[in-house]
């Protein structure tokens, strides 16, 4: 019975409350008794109700759920269409994120279309405990079809000042890529942004990069030139 209901999408709001108040239960739990984890109760039952809704379309629909994240909603989605909509959403974003767990294992991925949104994400990230793998920065390289790591962004704020010193660094090869980055206009361009040491570097790397500098960068680099 539940076969043909769920197929049809009919009673899916409540296959996906189950599930969430089941994990929201779970959670609890583990706050309770200071992060304790046996395999049974609550996270059985969160098992079931995942494994239920799939099993019983033939796994034709599929739970998306974060088990990490305490907050994490159920969602149960068309197979097919939860792959095709997850394939289109990452591919073509420009830049992610990724962070890792104790173990230096991937633990989430972020993905973003715009560098700026990406570093005010990163700025933002607390590493937890015991987590000695920092969060790293990736953006898409077309002519590789993959992710390429990118140096990570050593502020706190994302200035305009601090992003564009950022992109002048160069640290390492991926960073190459970030030739194309340009800064929105709501970005307040003052001397002031830049400390003497970040001058005196983008002065000194411009007189090397000129062919392969961004067209925003290299107008900015030599205004700020002329003023030192």
């Amino acid at each position: 019975m539940i076969k043909e209901k769920l197929e049809g999408q009919y009673n899916i709001a409540n296959e996906e409350r189950k599930i969430t108040i089941a994990h929201r239960l779970l959670h609890m739990r583990l706050r309770r008794f200071q992060g304790a984890y046996n395999d049974g109760g609550y996270h059985n039952l969160r098992a079931m109700l995942i494994n239920r809704v799939e099993q019983a379309s033939d796994y034709k629909l599929i739970v998306e759920l974060d088990g990490a994240d305490r907050r994490s909603t159920a969602k149960i989605w068309n197979r097919v269409d939860y792959l095709k909509n997850h394939a289109d959403e990452n591919r073509g974003r420009k830049f992610r994120v990724r962070t890792y767990d104790k173990r230096g294992y991937l633990a989430k991925q972020f993905f973003y279309d715009d560098f700026i949104d990406m570093a005010k994400e990163y700025c933002k990230l607390e590493v937890p405990k015991g987590v000695i793998a920092l969060p790293t920065m990736w953006v898409w390289d077309p002519s590789q079809e993959e992710y390429v790591r990118i140096h990570n962004f050593p502020y706190n704020e994302p200035s305009y000042g601090k992003v564009m010193a950022y992109l002048t660094q160069r640290v390492i090869p991926g960073d190459e890529l970030l030739q194309q980055v340009t800064l929105p206009d709501s970005f307040h361009r003052e001397l002031e942004d830049f400390t003497e040491a970040e001058l005196a570097q983008m002065a000194e790397w411009l007189k090397q990069q000129h062919h392969s500098m961004a067209k925003e960068t290299l107008e900015l680099v030599k205004s700020v030139q002329q003023r030192l």
